[in-house]
């Protein structure tokens, strides 16, 4: 079959390029091994805004969960037949520059020839062999579904925002939490969100240990044992990990279209997503040697079929797309942050400063951050409470916009509501 758009996923980051592409031709074909609409963080979202259920049933696996997260899949499943493309199930790989064969599950094959191609099909976790989650004690965001009761007690190992979340989960569940993490704290996120999140959670009663890695982790019948580098062993009914991710790339047969796999595991690529065959494009995980958030692959998504399409999108830079993660509370940042700086000023004000939302909502932990350089422009903000998400939304637009602070100080939101807060903050400045 011919396609004149081929999207190789069928996650946040698919599902954009194909819904995108689908304005501009009726010929697109989405290709995916797994169901349309899956997502890492599909299950760790639905168990956060579900804390109560999962509290009072004490086990993750719960048929109110499993529906949520297989509604969400027929609901994605239904808008992208909707706009007309084709869905083709079944393990895709390059046989040649524009040439994808699919073997379905009933092991036939169907051979798409197409002359652009997104590759949007994520990234996977990686383990050493001596730390390997085994679906009984030892858990990752892949098989946390399978927890049937929840642990007294549980060791979370690393220190990216899945691992974030996943201390706040059994925090909130009242499981007693020991939190490993490397030396170095992760360089991904701004140092005002770990001060203030690790104090939060060492006032809540979580044990944060600080130092070499993890070795070792072994399943001992009624415990799991994590051992570091210096020997030393911490205990625990379960434990849950998360250390990082590899595009899967490697699984396509890239080679065969020319392409070879960087030091990253991945393909290199330009700002719109375009690889040295100006064919293929890559998005989202797929893309980087690091996990990107939902909005940041679609964000990508889109930026790299528009440009295949020949449409002339700008590009843009991942920092100045959100990235948030987390609930009670949420976690967002934005932009350009590090205030150490000199060539930046910044205004950093408590979540409950004239927040009267927060107030109502008797959620008034947090603080907020914005960012501004010489000229005054508005370029970066990290948030920390209740809807942070939609506060770095109001402060990303900003940033788009090049606003600066003497505009946004003459900006009145509507009151009381969260959005108001970064007006509030820059009027104190």
């Amino acid at each position: 079959m011919n396609s004149e758009v081929l999207i190789i996923g069928g996650g946040p980051a698919g599902i954009e390029a194909a819904l995108t592409a689908s304005r501009y031709t009726n010929n697109v074909t989405l290709v995916t091994k797994e169901n349309v609409g899956e997502w890492k963080a599909g299950y760790t979202n639905i168990f956060l805004s579900n804390i109560d259920d999962i509290r009072q049933q004490r086990s993750f696996s719960l048929p109110l969960v499993h529906n949520i997260y297989n509604d969400w899949g027929e609901q994605q499943t239904r808008k992208v037949q909707e706009s007309g493309m084709q869905i083709l199930y079944g393990e895709p790989s390059f046989q040649s520059t524009n040439l994808v064969k699919v073997v379905q599950s009933d092991g036939m094959e169907e051979f798409i020839s197409s002359k652009k191609i997104i590759i949007a099909n994520g990234s996977r976790p990686i383990f050493p062999k001596s730390i390997q989650p085994d679906g009984e004690k030892i858990f990752s965001y892949q098989n946390i579904m399978k927890m049937e009761q929840l642990p007294a007690t549980i060791i979370i190992i690393g220190d990216g925002p899945i691992g974030y979340e996943m201390v706040n989960l059994f925090l909130q569940l009242n499981v007693d939490v020991t939190w490993l993490l490397p030396e170095n704290p992760n360089q991904l996120l701004d140092k005002e969100i770990f001060d203030y999140m690790h104090s939060y959670y060492t006032k809540k009663g979580v044990k944060i240990e600080r130092g070499p890695w993890v070795k070792e982790l072994k399943n001992c019948g009624d415990q799991v044992k994590a051992i570091r580098e210096d020997n030393e062993v911490f205990k625990a009914e379960a434990a849950f990990i998360t250390l990082g991710f590899r595009s899967n790339i490697d699984q396509l047969h890239i080679e065969l279209a020319n392409l070879k796999l960087n030091r990253y595991g991945t393909v290199d690529s330009n700002e719109y997503g375009q690889t040295e065959n100006e064919s293929i494009y890559i998005a989202g995980d797929a893309q980087a040697p690091h996990s990107f958030t939902a909005v940041q692959a679609m964000t990508m998504a889109r930026i790299a079929t528009l440009h295949a399409l020949n449409l002339q999108p700008e590009s843009v830079e991942i920092s100045s797309l959100p990235l948030s993660f987390n609930e009670n509370p949420q976690i967002a940042t934005v932009g350009y942050v590090n205030t150490d700086d000199k060539e930046v000023n910044y205004k950093k004000v408590p979540y409950q400063n004239r927040n009267f939302r927060s107030f109502m909502s008797n959620q008034r932990e947090g603080f907020i951050k914005i960012v501004w350089n010489k000229d005054g422009v508005i370029i970066g903000g990290t948030c920390v409470g209740y809807q942070a998400k939609d506060i770095i939304t109001t402060i990303e637009l900003m940033i788009k916009m090049r606003t600066t602070i003497d505009q946004a100080q003459s900006f009145f939101g509507s009151h009381p509501s969260v959005t108001e807060l970064p007006f509030i903050a820059l009027r104190e400045s």
